[in-house]
């Protein structure tokens, strides 16, 4: 388990990537609570723990890596919040147009009236990513230029297959941007992670921090995991509380508030 610290206790959740799809799935069929709905509160805790890693530094450059997949919608509702702060935003999509969900796809819709710069990512990847670089613009003359935070929503807990092409290109992209010194938040999972095993299905992101949604996953527990993961904030994305208690596979005594540093 990783290491935590104390400010109030109650349960935290450890959920099967299987669960943790259920749950959406029973939130709307049951509880008519869309898909959209727990996405916009999960991208309001992404760009909170972006903004914190940033120590909220007003001219804040933020680099948002989307999938295809619902794990790119929470990264591109973490791009509108983060521009709405004030930081810097950019955004780099990476995979194919046709395999988006529409949730994903409404909110980059919205990101573009928005008018946010986006960047598909293409082969060579190296540039895109410079092209999506470029995007974020150089602070006000006589003012500091702000840490650049990379926001990883490549893939979450539904990743199956080895991480292969343009996509392991980006995972390997932001580790690089890493150890020149940017700060990733990894939503759910870092990319890359298995998560039932916690494996790097071929190559994977080291996270600065990790935001999960609702309780932490079963991967996460594994030994060789915790490196990847950075430090772990379980975000309350306003699931009902007995839909997680039928569905999870255990419970154990944490921290708690609106969001959980493990």
């Amino acid at each position: 388990m990783p290491t935590r610290d104390a400010i109030r206790t109650t349960e935290l959740f450890i959920l099967s990537p299987d669960a943790s799809r259920e749950i959406d799935r029973r939130c709307a069929t049951k509880y008519g609570l869309s898909t959209l709905v727990l996405m916009e509160n999960a991208s309001v805790c992404v760009a909170e723990a972006a903004m914190e890693l940033a120590n909220g530094h007003e001219n804040a450059r933020v680099l948002i890596v989307a999938g295809s997949g619902n794990n790119g919608g929470d990264a591109l509702g973490a791009a509108r919040h983060l521009s709405n702060f004030g930081a810097a935003v950019s955004i780099l999509m990476v995979g194919s147009a046709s395999k988006r969900t529409p949730d994903t796809t409404a909110q980059l819709k919205t990101c573009r009236r928005m008018k946010l710069p986006v960047v598909s990512a293409g082969t060579p990847l190296a540039r895109s990513l410079e092209r999506a670089l470029r995007q974020l613009p150089l602070p006000a003359k006589g003012r500091r230029r702000g840490p650049l935070i990379v926001v990883d929503g490549l893939f979450g807990t539904g990743l199956s297959r080895t991480v292969e092409g343009v996509a392991a290109d980006a995972v390997r992209a932001m580790n690089a941007l890493r150890e020149s010194g940017a700060r990733i938040v990894s939503i759910d999972l870092p990319s890359g992670m298995n998560g039932e095993s916690g494996e790097a299905m071929g190559v994977a992101v080291r996270a600065d921090v990790t935001v999960t949604f609702v309780g932490l996953k079963t991967g996460m527990l594994a030994p060789g995991a915790i490196d990847g993961l950075g430090r772990v904030v379980v975000a309350d994305i306003g699931v009902p509380r007995q839909l997680v208690e039928s569905l999870a596979a255990s419970a154990h005594r944490a921290t708690t508030g609106r969001r959980r540093g493990i």
